[in-house]
């Protein structure tokens, strides 16, 4: 039964979607709901490989959701017709957590890659004192050549703050941004 279905998913990837178990993102199609809701509501039931660099992926099983959304619950018992009930509407009214902007002014390290998959080439780079953004785990540094996004705790990437007022931050932003209008 091993194998793959050309680069995108595993044989066993495609039977259990057969059975009404499937990735997050076809999960919440199917429900009309956010992929950030079926990963906080629901639990995963199995995993499978998925491309050509067999990355593991999550498999939610809403054959039962499916079947109540359709009318399709006959034989059911209450207990199992409001637990489904509850969880459609937990998936419906569910609001991701706001991300709180937070400015402050740090020295920063990290990495930029650069060249071919084959032959990769890391850029250090390192500047004290700029002014850094961050929206959850998302970092935006305000560098002299311009903005850089990395991952809080990515590889490489180094974040010290520095002390400063809210006020000063802000003033350095402002200007960062009046010099790089052009971007």
């Amino acid at each position: 039964m091993g194998g793959y279905i050309g680069f995108s998913r595993s044989k066993r990837a495609a039977l259990a979607e057969e059975f009404g178990r499937y990735p997050a993102t076809r999960a919440a199609q199917l429900l009309g709901v956010s992929t950030a809701a079926v990963k906080a509501v629901l639990v995963p039931h199995e995993w499978h490989h998925a491309s050509k660099y067999f990355n593991r992926v999550d498999y939610y099983d809403i054959s039962l959701l499916l079947d109540y959304a359709d009318g399709e619950t006959e034989g059911w018992s209450t207990e199992e017709l409001d637990e489904a009930a509850e969880t459609i509407r937990r998936l419906k009214d569910f609001k991701a957590p706001k991300t709180e902007e937070n400015l402050f002014r740090a020295n920063v390290h990290f990495i930029l890659w650069t060249g071919t998959r084959k032959h990769p080439v890391a850029n250090q780079f390192h500047y004290e004192g700029i002014v850094v953004e961050q929206h959850g785990k998302r970092l935006v540094f305000y560098t002299p050549d311009g903005k850089v996004c990395k991952m809080e705790g990515s590889n490489g990437t180094d974040v010290r703050p520095q002390n400063a007022t809210p006020l000063a931050v802000k003033r350095q932003l402002n200007k960062w941004k009046r010099e790089h209008e052009h971007l």
